[in-house]
């Protein structure tokens, strides 16, 4: 695996029958539901919610989509790696995927030809117990020169094109550093898979508060690792916004966002903050005495 601070390829030169690379990734519930929203914009809304939630409808979609997108992403981002193009894909489903499993795809050079540059990838992507998903060949065209450059954005951009606003604003908060950032009530995957991404990116050091056990019990569901995190076990959901204001307050917290709110604990909160934390992401600016926040 490449070091994680450099972008690297392997130039045609450098292949030899039997090569290979893997990578795998947990099916998560952001991966479906990107996929679904995809797949209704595609079909210009043509997808509902009740057929958007039917087992085989996304079973399918995970195994075209999800297994595909899979072997595509390591041919072209990892082996060969940048640079490399696309020119046949012949691929047999064979099995399922669904929300939860951890696909493995995995890339093997099969044959090369030197006047063409052109390589036969043997490809196939499996669930953790080995069952087969998908198989097949993919062949791609190879650069011939060495690709190698220190990792740059995270969200690749067209060449030549600024970013959007949103993407401005997270540069921004990036190079500032981690802010830290109270979450209150991340008891559902989608709540705590954000949280934990926004710390990833570099963004926030986050301090949960909620109730511990539906806050691991999320965790797990959205197949995300707690280790190191800041737990602050809060059971009653109508205190959690309480504590989360305090430690804002106390200059503890740089911070307080919302996640998943009791209805109580909306106003309640809103008692300490003057705004319905709910609706807003509250940032305490450095240079401000503590209670005085921005929008």
């Amino acid at each position: 695996m490449n070091p994680p601070d450099t972008i690297t390829n392997q130039p045609f030169d450098s292949l030899k029958p039997g090569d290979g690379a893997r990578i795998e990734r947990r099916v998560s519930v952001g991966d479906m539901r990107g996929f679904t929203t995809h797949a209704a914009d595609i079909t210009d809304h043509g997808i509902d919610r009740k057929l958007a939630s039917d087992p085989d409808f996304r079973a399918a979609l995970a195994q075209g989509g999800f297994a595909v997108t899979l072997l595509v992403t390591l041919i072209i981002g990892r082996f060969p790696g940048p640079g490399t193009r696309l020119d046949t894909l012949s691929v047999e489903c064979s099995g399922v995927l669904k929300q939860g499993d951890m696909p493995i795809a995995e890339a093997t050079v099969a044959s090369l030809d030197a006047k063409s540059r052109k390589v036969q990838l043997d490809c196939r992507c499996c669930r953790e117990d080995g069952t087969v998903i998908l198989a097949g060949r993919i062949g791609v065209i190879v650069p011939d020169r060495q690709v190698s450059r220190p990792f740059g954005r995270q969200v690749a951009l067209e060449p030549g094109h600024a970013p959007d606003g949103f993407e401005h604003i997270e540069d921004l908060a990036r190079d500032m550093g981690p802010v830290r950032m109270a979450v209150v009530n991340p008891v559902d995957a989608p709540s705590i898979e954000g949280a934990i991404s926004s710390a990833r990116a570099g963004l926030i050091e986050p301090v949960l508060f909620g109730a511990e056990k539906k806050i691991r019990t999320a965790a797990e569901e959205a197949r995300v690792d707690l280790s190191g995190v800041d737990i602050r076990d809060t059971p009653v959901p109508e205190q959690a916004p309480r504590a989360a204001a305090r430690l804002a307050a106390a200059r503890g917290a740089w911070g307080a966002g919302r996640a998943g709110f009791h209805r109580r604990g909306r106003r309640k909160c809103s008692r300490h903050t003057g705004r319905d934390l709910c609706r807003a992401w509250l940032a305490w600016d450095r240079d401000r005495p503590a209670g005085q926040c921005s929008r």
